[in-house]
């Protein structure tokens, strides 16, 4: 959805207003499809500087 690797995804994760990740184990996490949806909503709503 995001077009991303995993190392920006994590870089990604640890900023403010990027949704929190859904673990499942230790290996195995997944982030919720309408919180990345809404994300990419809020992104394009933003002004540019």
């Amino acid at each position: 959805m995001l077009r991303v690797t995993k190392r920006t995804l994590w870089r990604m994760a640890k900023q403010d207003g990027f949704p929190l990740p859904v673990r499942f184990s230790r290996k195995t996490v997944r982030w919720r499809a309408a919180e990345i949806q809404q994300y990419i909503a809020a992104l394009q709503c933003e002004p540019l500087p």
